[in-house]
């Protein structure tokens, strides 16, 4: 079968406004202005269409909390519909209709993956289909290989993680490329064994994400910050109970759209 000849000229971008617009890009809002500002440089948008956002943390930082919102903020959008892939298997409903997530089947695609494996095969098949405007996976540590799974106690399985998102990031990055769909991922932060000097922390699953993803942050929760509510009252049993919050801080580390590094301190209450 020839292959169709394409003219070099035409392989070339036109930075024009109207062909190419990346000042003021189009995507979904992360809930928190702030939070917008520091990973697109505007104040509506965080998460930018055709672009890759990771965000690490700790256990209990707000990793999550962060992807239900911005889930919430996708399904507020004119036919908004967002795919909400669980490899961690530890949804809660209730807690994600606390923040506003609707569950109707024209507004998420909610799916817990076996492997790494199914949960790429979800994520490709959204996004050829454009049936979704946002993507969250929760986690990359979740999403393990199915030799990972499948192994024995004791079995090698040294890396299975990052040779899985190795090939597979860029062609998430080349997938949605120029598509109307915004994508989240969510990672754990571990503690490697036996360093003696710097920081002992890793992201698992490579390097590779690290590189190709568009926008960087971590999270870090300060549980010596907390935050105080109001009281509630239980007039049958007299008992009072104080609503408390924590403050978290997220930091860009890389950032493709405006000045990384920059720092926001938000309270999740």
């Amino acid at each position: 079968m020839a292959k169709k000849k394409v003219s070099l000229d035409d392989c070339f971008i036109d930075f024009q406004p109207k062909a190419f617009k990346i000042d003021h890009p189009r995507g979904i809002s992360s809930g928190s202005y702030m939070l917008n500002i520091i990973f697109t440089g505007h104040y509506s948008v965080g998460f930018a269409y055709g672009y890759l956002t990771t965000l690490s943390g700790l256990e209990g930082s707000g990793k999550t909390t962060i992807g239900l919102h911005a889930v919430a903020e996708a399904q507020k959008l004119k036919g908004g519909k967002a795919l909400y892939l669980d490899t961690e298997q530890a949804f809660s409903r209730k807690y994600a209709q606390t923040i506003g997530m609707k569950f109707s089947k024209d507004k998420l695609l909610f799916a817990q993956p076996d492997s790494g494996e199914h949960m790429f095969e979800l994520l490709f098949h959204a996004v050829e289909k454009h049936d979704v405007n946002f993507i969250l996976l929760d986690s990359i540590k979740g999403s393990e290989p199915e030799c990972v799974i499948n192994a024995d106690p004791g079995d090698a399985t040294v890396a299975a993680l990052s040779r899985l998102f190795g090939p597979m990031t860029p062609k998430t990055i080349k997938a949605i490329k120029n598509k109307d769909i915004a994508v989240l991922w969510l990672n754990q932060i571990r503690q490697k064994v036996g360093v003696m000097l710097g920081s002992n922390e890793v992201e698992p699953g490579g390097n590779s994400f690290r590189f190709l993803a568009h926008v960087r942050g971590r999270i870090r929760a300060n549980l010596g910050d907390r935050v105080k509510g109001g009281v509630q009252t239980f007039e049958k049993d007299a008992v009072q109970k104080e609503h408390t919050g924590v403050k978290f801080k997220i930091k860009t580390e890389k950032n493709r759209f405006t000045d990384p590094y920059q720092t926001v301190q938000l309270a999740i209450e």
